[in-house]
């Protein structure tokens, strides 16, 4: 007799088999079982079983992700002194004003903070070597801060402002001579009239919008409220000015440009906040009120930053000289140049408060290393007396007649203009203080950012302090300071400079491409300054930034301009999130 089993019967023992409680309730039956010791032991390796597997598991996320920035946060940089004009065509007022034109305006290249540049609106260029042709091919889906579309037109708009001598541009003397067309409204051409290798360096000035400026004539540029609210394409939008009831700007509001065509920019907003003075600023800093200061003297914080804060000294190519002006007597004389050179004791001054933050140069090439300065009063004294400069009347200042009719003697006396800065006015009181030693006097003449320019241009000194600075990298191209044709008004050869030779080199310099070229000529071009001595080079500055340790840059080893350490401002973050590796 054959005895059937139900399916409900088959079901039910297929779940109890399933069902896990029996095993639970025999594994705790066994765990009871267990002596005091015993359980202790199995505790500790099963929480440590438990421990190595999720170590496993972070070890195994952590190996195939890396972070990443991600978005989030704001940042406030201090910066001393007030906005003049956010305007890429007037000449800056204050570093302010520098600072917000890098947040709000973009470029076709921009300096990738190793002394090269790297795309920006720019997505490529190619060059044509046969017809020294640059086409330069834009990004997609560019827009301004108020959402019209950036084209090659804009482009060509502000070379054709460059090129405009009314706007004083410093590239002016270098885009006269460039054939400049917008092919479409994505690509723009450049045509050179000769080879040029330093030009991708000069594809950095900062775009503005034609439909803007393009009716408003140059003159007026400075009385615009756009000069003040800027509309640019870069990866911060003006929001609001904070100012005083008097109308004194104290800082300006930043937004994350919503159409921005870059990664990033990862900080929420940016505030540049004002200070009338360093110390102002510094003590803000202290109380983490700000987030970066940059130009901070050494001798402000001992060597040591500030807690929470690290300090980044890249290099920045400036070189500062004593400019002879070779147009304006008695300076047209190398002799009389000579004399004020051996009188001036220049390692003398890099023992004074100054000198902490400087290095010594004795050649617009900043990275060819500087010999010892021949300080020689008595070389001095005897090339003024060669001149015929004798203290006849014992004021302790020599002096001679200028012409052989002239009934008295005219003593020798040096206008010496300078830009009204504490330390220009330290220089220039060191200069004043050690030439008179030699019988040669100065007569100060520390003048305002306008009347500064207005010099420059009108080529109105006899002594002249001051910094130039190449915007070509690493390598500086020194034509548009010492060719003959850059004289002033359009050039900045101010000391009005001709020799042939040094004009065939710097051409020359223009034109290599290879580095061992490149280094014989930079030291021929210091070695014939040096001879003439048209300007008599004294220092780099050594410049220090300190920013927040929470907020990560990209490096920076040299800038051509302190504001430029904002150049990839769209890559600085505060936050990071963890993304899978690429295993392509």
């Amino acid at each position: 007799m054959r005895i059937g089993i139900s399916q409900s019967e088959n079901a039910r023992k297929a779940a109890a088999r399933l069902d896990p409680m029996p095993r639970i309730r025999r594994g705790f039956a066994a765990y009871r079982a267990l002596s005091r010791r015993e359980r202790l032991a199995f505790s500790i390796a099963l929480t440590l079983a438990m421990i190595g597997a999720i170590g496993g598991l972070i070890a195994l996320y952590l190996r195939t992700t890396v972070p990443i920035p991600t978005y989030g946060g704001s940042i406030t940089e201090g910066v001393v002194g007030k906005p003049f004009a956010i305007h890429p065509f007037i000449p800056d007022g204050s570093p302010a004003d520098a600072i917000i034109e890098q947040l709000v305006y973009s470029s076709l290249f921009k300096a990738d903070g190793n002394g090269n540049v790297m795309p920006d609106l720019a997505e490529e260029y190619e060059f044509l070597e046969d017809n020294n042709q640059y086409i330069v091919s834009l990004r997609s889906k560019l827009f301004w801060h108020d959402g019209k579309p950036l084209t090659s037109e804009d482009i060509l708009f502000t070379v054709q402002l460059i090129k405009n001598p009314e706007t004083n541009h410093p590239l002016y003397s270098l885009y006269r001579d460039i054939n400049v067309e917008a092919l479409t409204p994505r690509s723009i051409s450049f045509t050179l009239p000769k080879s040029f290798s330093f030009f991708p360096q000069y594809l950095t000035f900062k775009i503005i919008p034609k439909h803007i400026w393009g009716n408003i004539p140059v003159q007026n540029f400075a009385f615009s409220e756009y000069s003040l609210k800027p509309i640019g394409s870069g990866p911060y939008v003006f929001t609001k000015i904070i100012s005083t009831k008097e109308g004194t700007p104290l800082q300006y509001l930043l937004g994350a440009a919503p159409s921005y065509y870059l990664p990033g920019p990862f900080l929420r907003s940016f505030s540049v906040r004002f200070f009338p003075s360093l110390d102002e600023a510094m003590g803000a800093l202290r109380k983490k009120e700000i987030d970066s200061l940059a130009d901070v003297p050494t001798k402000m914080f001992n060597q040591d930053p500030p807690e929470n804060f690290r300090q980044i000294e890249p290099v920045i190519p400036q070189s500062f000289g004593l400019f002879f002006n070779l147009e304006a007597a008695p300076l047209e004389d190398i002799a009389m140049r000579q004399a004020v050179k051996f009188a001036l004791p220049v390692e003398k001054f890099f023992e004074t408060e100054q000198g902490g933050k400087i290095q010594r140069i004795d050649s617009p090439v900043w990275f060819i290393p500087a010999e010892p300065h021949t300080f020689d009063p008595a070389k001095s004294q005897e090339l003024l007396a060669s001149l015929g400069w004798k203290d006849t009347d014992n004021d302790g200042l020599k002096d001679k007649k200028l012409q052989k009719k002239d009934k008295n003697q005219t003593q020798l006396n040096l206008s010496l203009t300078f830009l009204d800065t504490p330390e220009m006015q330290a220089l220039g009181n060191f200069i004043k203080e050690n030439l008179a030693q030699s019988g040669i006097g100065i007569t100060p003449k520390p003048v305002d950012i306008n009347e500064f320019h207005n010099r420059l241009r009108s080529n109105s000194f006899q002594l002249l302090i001051v910094g130039e600075l190449s915007t070509s990298g690493y390598y500086p191209d020194l034509y548009q300071f010492f060719h003959s044709s850059q004289k002033p008004p359009q050039g900045m050869n101010f000391s009005g400079y001709a020799n042939k030779n040094l004009d065939s080199t710097l051409v020359l310099l223009r034109e290599a491409l290879d580095q061992e070229t490149r280094d014989e000529q930079y030291l021929e071009i210091a070695s014939i300054i040096k001879k003439d001595l048209p300007v008599l080079f004294l220092y780099r500055p050594i410049w220090t930034w300190l920013v927040q340790k929470t907020i990560n840059t990209p490096e920076m080893k040299l800038l051509n301009t302190a504001d430029e350490r904002l150049a990839r401002v769209n890559e600085w973050y505060l936050f990071t999130r963890r993304s899978w590796k690429n295993t392509n």
